[in-house]
């Protein structure tokens, strides 16, 4: 309240700072030892790793106060927050119709919503389809344009297929060697040279890999924080929704509730953090019945939609017709009502459009 000299009040308010750090970090390692020491009380309900994972969440929240990150508790006023909106958008005017945000590669999108996380305040993209449907290679084709392409730091949860199944399709994908090789191994000598160039691309990109099954709240909050302060990740791939698992005895208890305290601990990450979490859910069987009458999903086709579709700032579904055909079996009014439709997209991206001639057996149009 009072300072004798107001050249000194720097440092006497360090003074104040650094005590209330001390003592932040006090009473979070006292709540640490309470939850070690009473860990046998709660029986098996709760694993070891879980109570770690929050131990070392409490020290990164001190952190992030400590180097001034902490988005916690600011408050700013209308003039301020004026202010902020207005930078923001002299940066969309001056860079019109460029991808400011996180490229995925599918250029519609990009060229829809400036890429992913475009202002940097966190973004939560949520991607739904039916099993067979290919959300793991969505996810590679995500990872491959993000990661190995852009450079762009990103962390991997593949819970449900796992590291080495995913690092099959990344490769050879790549490589543009058929993915069935990872299962007969019949390999040819002009496959050598193109899995080669994949595998060095792929080794020196920015990818960081937690390879558990199953991960709950405390866990993933704990993970993903990490590989943040550690590596600099920006984008977190999760695949899939039906892996995670809540922390809380609340959740463990109640389907719902478990599915808001996932929903929540995700939005948390990507607001305080500022990253992009890229999730993979799947959708309800009933839903599958309108994808044999060649319907797309929605978002009532998501499993729990109720309680999950309130927290992305994204959603997406994979919608894949029941029946393709070739372009050279569509007649020329067909073609013609295709390419009027295309006609922005080719002109826009010409490098990404196929005409349609010279097509191999199993390529299709657009």
């Amino acid at each position: 309240a009072f300072v004798p000299i107001s050249s000194h009040y720097p440092f006497f308010t360090k003074i104040v700072r650094d005590k209330w750090l001390l003592r932040l970090s006090i009473q979070g390692n006292a709540t640490s030892i309470h939850e070690a020491c009473s860990h046998r009380d709660h029986g098996a309900e709760e694993s070891i790793g879980s109570l770690l994972s929050r131990a070392e969440s409490r020290t990164f929240q001190i952190l992030d106060q400590f180097q001034g990150t902490g988005k916690g508790s600011q408050i700013t006023t209308s003039s301020e927050a004026v202010i902020e909106w207005q930078e923001a958008f002299e940066v969309i005017c001056e860079n019109r119709g460029k991808v400011l945000g996180v490229k995925t590669g599918w250029v519609d999108v990009d060229r829809t919503f400036h890429g992913l996380n475009p202002d940097g305040q966190g973004e939560l993209l949520m991607i739904g389809g039916f099993p067979g449907m290919g959300k793991t290679g969505a996810g590679v084709s995500l990872l491959e344009n993000i990661a190995v392409d852009q450079k762009i730091s990103t962390g991997v949860f593949p819970l449900e297929m796992g590291k080495v199944g995913w690092m099959h399709r990344l490769v050879l994908g790549r490589s543009g060697v058929d993915i069935s090789v990872s299962r007969n191994g019949h390999l040819q000598k002009s496959h050598h040279g193109p899995i080669a160039h994949a595998q060095r691309d792929i080794k020196d990109s920015p990818i960081f890999w937690d390879d558990a099954s199953f991960c709950d709240c405390d866990e993933l909050r704990a993970r993903v924080t990490m590989m943040v302060r550690r590596h600099g990740v920006k984008v977190i791939i999760i695949d899939h929704f039906g892996q995670l698992r809540a922390s809380t005895r609340e959740g463990k208890g109640d389907k719902v509730r478990g599915q808001i305290e996932i929903m929540e601990t995700l939005h948390e990450l990507r607001r305080t953090l500022g990253i992009t979490i890229i999730l993979f859910v799947q959708l309800t069987k009933e839903g599958r019945e309108k994808q044999t009458r060649n319907k797309p999903p929605d978002n009532g086709d998501v499993k729990g939609a109720g309680e999950m579709i309130e927290y992305p700032t994204m959603i997406g579904f994979l919608h894949r017709p029941v029946v393709v055909r070739p372009w050279t079996a569509l007649d020329e009014e067909t073609q013609g009502r295709w390419e009027q439709i295309t006609r922005d997209f080719r002109h826009d991206f010409p490098e990404a459009w196929h005409d349609g001639s010279g097509l191999t057996p199993g390529m299709y149009s657009y």
